[in-house]
């Protein structure tokens, strides 16, 4: 009886062209936007309030001094009442409840901000060079809890009157930004209307004109740089925000933070800004339209550059400059400003796993692009998250069979992945690598250059260990794809561990390696990878078996003998694959493949071991004859058709199955087991079928 393939052809997800990404190795990042929120209806426009001009007499600086210290000392007092130094407010009064008591602090507070409008007036008729600090002043002052009352109710009248546009526009004026820009980011912060309002304003729009325009502003007010892109942040986190930010913000933010010399804070914030936009679809689709892709991974580059102690000159990418005013020699950053830029690399480099895995990626960058030339540059450097990205982006982008083979064939990236797995623990990088060494191993003419690339023995050291269970399942998975149909690649996991005939290890294979890891690991996906590797192995012998020339049929049955003979326990991932309902598919390998196995004496005596296990006969019976019924009966599987393909290559398989085995095993079983085989093979239910056959 002919052993018979499975229906189709038998492939899952992991056997074709996928994309690459963090998934399962970092959490990640939550979207920006939140739930649509219906538009209200806009106030009437007004006309602008306009600044009265400086035309007052100018002051001295001791003068100007004075004028700043009574700014300060009028919150200060403000803040010494609010803390209840006043005997008075010590005391209880029963008539004096808690909302008194608030409201009264609230007009005493609303006093202080009143007094604060004359001095405020002289500073700026005066051209008070103090006028910086003072908005700095009122802004922190905006902030503190005592002044939520009174700040709530000028948001209130701020927003119903549409002031706040016409305050954004302000932004635009070099002299008044450092003003406009702090009093429309507290006017907005933590206050959703305002936040509304400017995101109909265009005031994201704004902002983005103020970095691409004179830089002057920012010279001369360092802390306005910080107080933009919060602002920024707040408006593109809004429902609606990023749709309103022009489509050349991540350009102009990001050529911003490469071009100054910042210090790591701001630098980040620019960074993590541009960040924002890009995790939204038309960032990343205009970036590729644009070709300014280069920006953001030049930004990655620079990070190392300017921030980090090099051990090895990064290269450059074209497009921009990013080391015109870096430090020449940076030093190590301390461990909290470590933690910042890991963040910050690690949040580019999920961006650049999103935009790599859209459709058009390919076509803005074709493997002969000078940026795909970059990447694969990349992974010989050193740098974590540079070979992640690396990896990841040239992964996304092997997923023909004609670029794949141009990788391995032409530019030998399998041996840089090789050489990466074998030399780092990173859970990212190794789960990166190997997921682009599955994407180059599934065109059949890349499989044995791999291979002889010592993929295997590389592979080895992670099934020794009891690593992550996702990582473990990517090395058994990359491992099944690359020898799948080649003969090569096969020997290479039957392969000894060792050349001397007087060690242990010398009858001990790769394969021995991960029959173990099948017997340690409780991931079912990981065991499931380990069985359908041992199907490929089968499937490969079994071709040189069969080959018509006598000398090469006599070498495969040589190796079936010595497979069987030194991995005794190999017919038990095999049971995993039967005994399991979620692949109906991969149970359809366990029982083409048990039927393989038996043809042999050796294998047959694997397959008894295991299919004359009480849990393995219902499914051998239900498959060959149907369910047996509570009454002695036999019917259909629950979800299968009797008549349907697939259930009728598992009958034939599972047939030969018993058949092979009552030929070979026959005289060493029981005679109530050998009597179930008989049974089955005539297509009857098993008679005397008691609890010590099935279940004994």
């Amino acid at each position: 009886m002919a052993v018979s393939e499975p229906p189709g052809t038998f492939v899952l997800p992991s056997e074709q062209f996928g994309s690459l990404d963090l998934s399962d190795s970092q959490t990640a990042n939550p979207s920006s936007e939140s739930s649509p929120r219906p538009v209200k209806a806009k106030a009437a426009p007004l006309q602008s309030p306009r600044l009265p001009k400086r035309s007052g007499p100018p002051k001295s600086d001791e003068e100007q001094r004075q004028m700043f210290a009574e700014l300060e000392a009028i919150f200060q007092q403000a803040e010494d009442a609010q803390g209840g130094v006043g005997v008075s407010e010590l005391r209880p009064n029963p008539e004096y409840d808690d909302d008194e008591k608030e409201q009264a602090g609230s007009r005493k507070n609303v006093q202080a901000l009143r007094e604060t409008r004359q001095i405020l007036d002289q500073m700026w008729w005066s051209g008070s060079s103090y006028m910086a600090r003072a908005a700095e002043i009122m802004a922190d002052a905006s902030r503190d809890r005592m002044f939520k009352n009174p700040i709530r109710l000028a948001r209130q009248f701020v927003i119903s009157n549409n002031y706040l546009s016409h305050l954004a526009k302000h932004i635009n004026d070099t002299e008044l930004a450092q003003v406009a820009v702090p009093v429309v980011h507290n006017i907005c912060v933590d206050y959703e209307p305002a936040q509304e309002a400017a995101v109909e304003s265009g005031v994201a729009s704004i902002l983005i004109n103020r970095l691409a325009g004179s830089r002057d502003v920012f010279n001369n007010s360092p802390f306005l740089l910080g107080y933009v892109c919060r602002l920024l942040d707040l408006i593109t986190s809004f429902a609606g925000g990023l749709d309103s930010s022009p489509e050349n913000a991540v350009q102009v933010l990001l050529e911003y933070s490469s071009h100054l010399d910042l210090d790591l804070d701001d630098y980040v914030v620019l960074v993590n800004s541009a960040v924002n936009h890009l995790r939204n679809e038309r960032f990343q689709q205009a970036s590729l339209a644009a070709s300014t892709l280069e920006t953001p991974l030049a930004v990655l580059v620079d990070s190392y550059e300017r921030f980090d102690e090099p051990s090895t000159p990064l290269p450059l990418l074209s497009s921009l400059d990013i080391s015109s005013q870096a430090s020449a020699n940076p030093s190590p950053p301390p461990p909290v400003e470590e933690t910042q830029l890991s963040q910050l690399r690690n949040n580019l480099v999920q961006v650049f796993s999103d935009v790599s895995a859209l459709t058009e990626f390919p076509t803005a960058y074709p493997l002969d692009s000078p940026l795909i030339g970059s990447l694969r540059l990349w992974l010989t450097l050193p740098q974590r998250e540079l070979l992640i990205c690396g990896c990841i982006m040239l992964g996304n982008l092997a997923r023909s069979d004609a670029v794949c083979q141009t990788m391995v064939q032409s530019y030998s990236l399998h041996t840089l992945l090789v050489d990466i797995i074998s030399r780092t623990s990173d859970p990212q990088l190794l789960h990166a690598a190997m997921g682009f060494l599955k994407n180059l191993s599934l065109p059949f003419s890349n499989k044995q250059i791999i291979g002889i690339a010592s993929l295997i023995p590389t592979l080895s050291r992670i099934w020794a260990l009891n690593t992550l269970p996702h990582i473990q399942l990517a090395s058994t998975s990359l491992a099944r794809i690359v020898l799948t149909g080649s003969e090569a690649n096969t020997l290479r996991v039957l392969a000894s561990l060792s050349n001397d005939p007087d060690s242990p290890a010398y009858s001990r294979t790769y394969l021995s390696l991960l029959l173990s890891l099948f017997h340690r690991s409780d991931d079912l996906a990981t065991r499931m990878e380990i069985a359908r590797l041992v199907v490929a192995i089968l499937r490969v012998l079994n071709k040189i078996a069969s080959d018509p020339e006598p000398e090469v049929g006599t070498r495969g049955k040589d190796l079936q003998r010595r497979l069987f003979a030194l991995h005794q326990d190999i017919a038990r991932p095999l049971s995993t694959m039967v005994l399991q309902d979620r692949w109906p598919v991969v149970r359809s390998e366990g029982w083409f493949a048990f039927a393989l196995m038996s043809r042999t004496v050796e294998g047959a005596e694997c397959v008894t071991e295991v299919l004359v296990e009480s849990k393995m006969f219902e499914p051998l019976i239900e498959t060959v004859v149907g369910k047996v019924e509570g009454n002695g009966e036999t019917g259909q599987s629950e979800g299968a058709d009797q008549g349907s393909e697939m259930r009728k290559k598992d009958r034939e398989n599972a047939l030969v199955c018993a058949s092979e085995l009552l030929r070979h095993k026959g005289t060493f079983l029981t005679p109530e087991r050998r009597q179930v085989f008989e049974d089955l093979l005539h297509g009857k239910q098993p008679s005397g079928l008691d609890e010590n056959v099935r279940f004994g």
